[in-house]
C-alpha cells in the first residue's frame, strides 16, 4: 500500500505520495523490529523443545 502510494499508482499528488513514504517508513521498522524478536523466540523454543526431539529420534533406533 505504501509503495503504491509512494508511486502514485493509488491516488496522486504530493500528499498521497508523502503517505505513502510514511507507511513504507513504518513497514521497514515493524520488519527490522520483528527479525530480532523472531530470533530470540527461536531460540528459546529450540532450547526447550530439543531434548525432547533427541529423544524421539533415539526411540525410533
Amino acid at each position: 500500500m505504501g509503495m503504491c502510494l509512494a508511486m502514485e499508482v493509488i491516488g496522486s499528488g504530493t500528499t498521497m505520495m508523502v503517505l505513502g513514504i510514511i507507511i513504507g517508513i513504518l513497514g521497514i521498522i515493524m520488519v527490522s523490529t520483528n527479525y530480532p524478536i523472531y530470533k530470540s523466540f527461536l531460540q528459546k523454543r529450540k532450547e526447550k523443545y530439543a531434548s525432547a526431539i533427541i529423544l524421539a529420534l533415539n526411540k525410533d533406533k
